[in-house]
């Protein structure tokens, strides 16, 4: 659950939304801060190789089914989502990775490095 213009949103209703789409395979929604508003709503989507999908024409379906707060200020196209060791999308990633592309910001982000994780996943098991 984030908070955007004073309103709570919960991320998973507008991924639900967006693969509800025919063209759709899968989809993310992602929190991006923002000073004014709290959080921009990001999409990250996966479309079936027949089709072709705009973004305008993703947010006018997104628009039917969910409230104007709800709809992703921005969409982005990708060929596959990146996954985790376990299969799952990597969200944090997808998150560090549209933050750093969109530069609205002046914050420092360290690259994403999964090796801390991996020292800390083997020294749990010796």
């Amino acid at each position: 659950m984030i908070k955007t213009r004073g309103y709570r949103v919960e991320l998973g209703e507008i991924e639900a939304v967006m693969v509800a789409h025919p063209a759709v395979n899968e989809a993310v929604a992602l929190a991006i801060p923002d000073e004014a508003i709290g959080n921009t709503i990001h999409a990250v989507v996966t479309i079936n190789s027949s089709n072709s999908l705009t973004s305008t024409e993703l947010k006018r379906h997104c628009a039917e089914k969910l409230p104007s707060y709800m709809v992703p200020e921005e969409i982005e196209f990708c060929q596959t989502l990146p996954r985790t060791g376990t299969g799952k999308i990597h969200r944090q990633r997808l998150q560090c990775e549209t933050i750093r592309r969109t530069r609205k910001y002046q914050i420092y982000l360290p690259p994403f490095d999964e090796a801390p994780l991996r020292i800390r996943l083997y020294m749990r098991f010796v």
